[in-house]
């Protein structure tokens, strides 16, 4: 029987299985060093400048209310609005509140913020709508 060859075969093998396990080991590894990728809530909302200001939800997913930044800029001062449960506040005062309608905590489609223009003092008044990761949306009053 004719061995010669067999050795190199089994050498080959050899050095292709430690390979195949250092690139397991190393992507494993890697891939525990990676950031967990969360999904960023899509919604679209439209404004009404009335007596107030008034912002729909008028589509897309909920939107858990302690994620949300409500940022208030009337072209004098930006101030950063927070959530404590319905009600908006900035600085300790509260500027508006949510119709939570199904009380969830989250601004749900269909549910209306309601900012009153006598406590954000100003004739152009921007609103930016920011989930923790990033801007959702910019709504610009009296342009």
């Amino acid at each position: 029987m004719n061995d010669i060859g067999v050795s190199e075969i089994v050498g080959e093998m050899l050095l292709l299985s430690i390979v195949v396990i250092l690139a397991a080991v190393l992507s494993a590894n890697v891939f525990g060093l990676l950031p967990s990728f969360e999904d960023i809530p899509y919604a679209s909302f439209v404004g009404v400048n009335e007596s107030n200001i008034t912002i729909i939800h008028e589509g897309g997913d909920p939107i858990p209310l302690n994620d949300l930044r409500i940022i208030i800029d009337n072209r004098s001062s930006i101030i950063q609005c927070d959530f404590n449960g319905s009600n908006l506040y900035c600085n300790k005062v509260k500027v508006g509140s949510l119709n939570d309608d199904n009380g969830n905590d989250h601004w749900d489609f269909g549910e209306c913020l309601t900012i009153y223009k006598d406590r954000v003092n100003g004739e152009k008044i921007k609103i930016t709508i920011a989930h923790r990761r990033q801007v959702l949306c910019k709504l610009f009053f009296g342009w």
